[in-house]
């Protein structure tokens, strides 16, 4: 047991210490997800995670349509400071196998749950998703309420919703993907140096400014990238997931939709929503005209309005200084809303007892 005293001492320092990054260059951290993690068995095919940190609940993190464990390099780290906290790679991202088709927001959410059992990483669970992965993470909390206590969704959209944005029909994007992965099954892919450029930056590049100069910061990352993109499962599985973005979630959405209003209860979640001047401004990048970039990305936001009603216990946070990638733009806007009062009361007392002890126990051996 530590004192009363001791625990408010080293409580205050923790709490000063806990939004810090880790020590450790960024390049230490994206070069770990340059090689497995740990691969799990799901259904005859594994799915790779890679899990830091102790404490409960355990953080999951969920990334956007053609990003993986990756796209987390900013923030993993510093919120294995003061709990577990898990990224994957879904079927066909990554070091992950493929899955089966079609890839829906329904099979992802139930893959992603029998890998937290097979793996080992019991429940309760903070689930963060970004933008495609916020939709699956809204479905893993519906399926599984008694094992989530909380969602932080950065920059996403209500389930079944997509199919409402402007220009949003991504019949060309499955058929590019299409194009990508019969090359690469073919072994021509790597020969087409113009289709080549163009599949391996819409499928491993399609990142804003700050996510790629974080990916760009690992020499072996950007090698293992290269890999990768010799493979065909990555283009079949974002060809497929943008399909399901634009069709298979609409009846999930539904379900949601006719159970009224806060279909999640009073579930804490905290909703990260980007600037719409800097998104419609990236926009620019994937060959948006500066008007239909404006008119996306106030769609894009406004469709986001949804997401407070979806919990009796939500609330919106703009994020001033970010794109669409928000846990690269502000990474510490993230991590200090996973510490936020209503998801960190969420963590157990008895194991935020025996970080803070455990603080405290050091703080007197160093005196």
């Amino acid at each position: 047991m530590c004192s009363r005293a001791a625990r408010a001492l080293a409580a205050a320092l923790l709490v000063l210490t806990l939004g810090q990054p880790a020590r450790g260059s960024v390049s230490d951290d994206a070069s770990l997800y340059a090689r497995p993690g740990k691969l799990v068995s799901v259904g005859g095919r594994e799915l790779n995670m890679y899990c830091m940190g102790s404490g409960t609940p355990t953080v999951v993190l969920d990334a956007g349509l053609g990003d993986w464990a990756p796209a987390w390099i900013a923030t993993q780290r510093a919120v294995a400071t003061f709990t577990r906290v898990c990224a994957y790679d879904r079927a066909g991202y990554g070091f992950s196998g493929p899955g089966p088709f079609p890839r829906t927001h329904l099979r992802i959410a139930r893959e992603l749950h029998a890998m937290l059992a097979s793996g080992g990483i019991e429940h309760p669970y903070v689930l963060a998703g970004h933008s495609f992965g916020g939709t699956d993470v809204q479905l893993f909390a519906d399926l599984y309420p008694k094992e989530v206590v909380g969602l932080l969704l950065v920059d996403a959209i209500p389930a079944g919703t997509g199919r409402s944005l402007p220009g949003s029909s991504l019949d060309a994007y499955p058929r590019e993907m299409g194009r990508c992965a019969d090359g690469a099954r073919r072994q021509t892919l790597e020969a087409n140096h113009k289709l080549f450029a163009r599949c391996f930056t819409d499928a491993f590049e399609d990142a804003t400014p700050s996510q790629l100069r974080l990916e760009r910061s690992s020499v072996a990352l950007r090698a293992s990238f290269l890999k990768l993109a010799k493979q065909p499962k990555q283009y079949l599985a974002i060809g497929s997931e943008s399909q399901s973005e634009s069709r298979a979630s609409v009846a999930a959405g539904e379900q949601q939709q006719q159970r009224g209003l806060y279909p999640l209860g009073d579930l804490p979640i905290i909703v990260l929503t980007s600037t719409r001047t800097i998104f419609a401004h990236e926009l620019l990048g994937f060959g948006l005209s500066p008007r239909d970039a404006q008119l996306f990305a106030s769609a894009y936001i406004k469709l986001e309005d949804g997401l407070p009603l979806l919990s009796s216990k939500s609330r919106r946070v703009i994020a001033k200084r970010s794109g669409h990638y928000i846990q690269a733009d502000e990474p510490n806007l993230v991590i200090s809303s996973i510490r936020a009062p209503e998801l960190v009361k969420r963590f157990g007392t008895g194991s935020w007892r025996k970080i803070v002890c455990a603080h405290a126990a050091a703080l007197s051996s160093v005196g």
